[in-house]
């Protein structure tokens, strides 16, 4: 069985707070907990892939503080940004799994509804839930050989604190 988490980054300032957006509190607690609730999971990563744009590269790395010991590579992506190259991404994510078996990719919006909704083509009434995509929203995809399935969507607000 292939997983592959797709994760929007956290809550981040706005621009006129901070050019650079980095992370709010509020949007470090919410990816804290949203890797915690997942860290049965991420046993089995092997790489955590994130756009070079800071609050994508912050919540990898919240990510990567969740997962302690477990060893994992991280690679920065350009074609994870907002408008990135989903066709480009699909291949990469493909030839990954020629090799392993769990992924997980941070990344923006609008890209990730429009990647989730290109894995998924086979079942269009799977991609109505990706019209809100939280930032710590997180999609838990597997593939059982027959194509990528939704197995659930993680918010924060699922959460209990």
């Amino acid at each position: 069985m292939k997983t592959l988490l797709l994760m929007r980054h956290g809550e981040a300032y706005h621009s006129f707070q901070d050019p650079q957006r980095p992370l709010t509190d509020s949007g470090k607690e919410n990816t804290l907990r949203i890797c915690s609730c997942l860290k049965e999971h991420l046993k089995e990563v092997k790489e955590i892939w994130h756009s070079p744009i800071l609050r994508a590269r912050e919540s990898a790395q919240a990510l990567k503080k969740v997962m302690g010991d477990v060893k994992v590579s991280t690679r920065e992506m350009p074609e994870l940004k907002p408008n990135g190259d989903v066709k480009f991404v699909a291949s990469e994510v493909n030839d990954f799994f020629q090799t392993q078996e769990s992924l997980f990719i941070v990344g923006h919006l609008p890209f990730l509804p429009v990647f989730a909704s290109y894995l998924l083509e086979k079942d269009r009434k799977q991609t109505e839930i990706f019209s809100v995509w939280p930032t710590s929203g997180c999609l838990y995809l597997v593939d059982h050989g027959e194509g990528w399935q939704v197995e659930k969507l993680l918010c924060a607000d699922d959460i209990e604190s």
